[in-house]
């Protein structure tokens, strides 16, 4: 459950006035149906969490003040070099809150964006900050279903409705590829899908959370239904992973793959999609594939989910690799290139590995990339 720390929003009223940016050049209404002044320029944006900043830094990398978690190592080559310094300032909303509106103030932002649920409890919130900093604060859908339509909005906010049409439009033709590509596949003959977050894979996102968004409209069956109205992150047993029996595992934990791929752990073993061979590990750089965090970057977890889960269609190697590259340098600026593949054991892991290298983007300054663990590359059509 998502945790909102209050106690940070308690500083003195004088640290509150400062660095109010100028309101009343235009109005908009965010996906939480508020009206929301903006200043006629915006120069500097605070992200209020993990999904917020990944949106920015795809419409508006130069206006980000920083980022809510510091980049990790392995994230540092695929951020572009203005961006890939910028300090961390910890989060205003998510699980582990950081930020505090003294924060905020210090950064001297002219709006504030949040990317995600716009359920009530996060517009009282937006607010509650707006009220007491003086700096617009919008709240952006970030279900995967209002894709499109939030980068329009984005666009009109930054004052780039060019820019927020091409991503909406890239977007709507995914969703329609995809809604092709599924319709007349019966529910019942598609994959059955469990996703293993953590080191010993037995938390999970429950049907229909944000968390597994992505795998539920690539066609996957998740097996995690709470048969009720509850949604989020769910912790599991043994016996019930053994009960569910998923055709497909996926996971972004390196040592929960390892562990399955080297036969170490006796519980996992007489599951259907380890036997298969089919127990996936999704990339994490510069943002994951399938969630953490779950904003826009999951749409190329939603191409790469749609070719190797789906048991309908037949995807080439060069198609897939080229989506998801172009993909990448559509929204984020660095090329992704899939040097090798192999379909039977996890995707990204194992010793059967999809290897991946990147380059700048053309417009970026560029910086020395090597490959890492290239193998010939494999041309033929892949089953799944």
């Amino acid at each position: 459950m998502i945790r909102i720390d209050r106690r940070s929003f308690v500083v003195g009223a004088g640290m509150m006035m400062l660095a109010r940016p100028a309101y009343g050049a235009r109005t908009i209404t965010d996906s939480a149906g508020r009206t929301v002044e903006l200043p006629d320029r915006i120069n500097h944006v605070f992200a209020a969490g993990g999904p917020a900043s990944v949106v920015v830094y795809a419409m508006r990398p130069e206006t980000m003040v920083g980022w809510p978690r510091a980049l990790r190592t392995e994230e540092r080559p695929f951020i572009a070099p203005s961006q890939r310094d910028l300090p961390e300032v910890g989060l205003l909303t998510g699980r582990g809150d950081t930020a505090n509106v003294e924060t905020v103030l210090k950064m001297k932002p002219d709006l504030i964006v949040d990317y995600g649920s716009v359920r009530q409890t996060f517009a009282t919130l937006a607010d509650s900050v707006q009220q007491r900093t003086g700096i617009p604060y919008v709240l952006i859908d970030g279900r995967v279903g209002a894709t499109a339509e939030s980068f329009r909005l984005l666009g009109n906010i930054f004052g780039m409705p060019e820019r927020g049409e091409a991503f909406g439009k890239y977007s709507d033709d995914l969703f329609k590829s995809l809604g092709t590509a599924l319709k007349g596949m019966p529910e019942d003959q598609r994959p059955r899908v469990y996703l293993a977050r953590g080191p010993d894979g037995l938390e999970t996102g429950l049907r229909g959370s944000i968390n597994t968004e992505i795998i539920e409209r690539a066609g996957g069956r998740n097996v995690a239904d709470a048969q009720d109205q509850r949604r989020g992150i769910a912790n599991v047993s043994p016996e019930q992973i053994l009960a569910w029996n998923p055709d497909i595992i996926i996971t972004w934990d390196r040592n929960f793959h390892d562990k399955l791929a080297k036969g170490s752990d006796p519980l996992w073993q007489g599951i259907k999609a380890v036997k298969d061979g089919r127990v996936y590990l999704a990339p994490t750089a510069p943002f994951g594939w399938i969630d953490r965090p779950p904003s826009i970057n999951r749409l190329i977890g939603l191409r790469l989910s749609w070719s190797f889960s789906s048991c309908l269609t037949l995807f080439s190697h060069s198609s897939t690799a080229a989506c998801i590259s172009l993909m990448s340098l559509t929204f984020f600026g660095c090329m992704i290139i899939i040097i090798s593949f192999r379909a039977r054991a996890g995707v990204f892991g194992s010793n059967r590995i999809a290897t991946l290298c990147h380059a700048s983007h053309p417009l970026l300054p560029a910086t020395p990339r090597t490959k890492v663990n290239a193998s010939p590359p494999i041309s033929e059509t892949i089953r799944l």
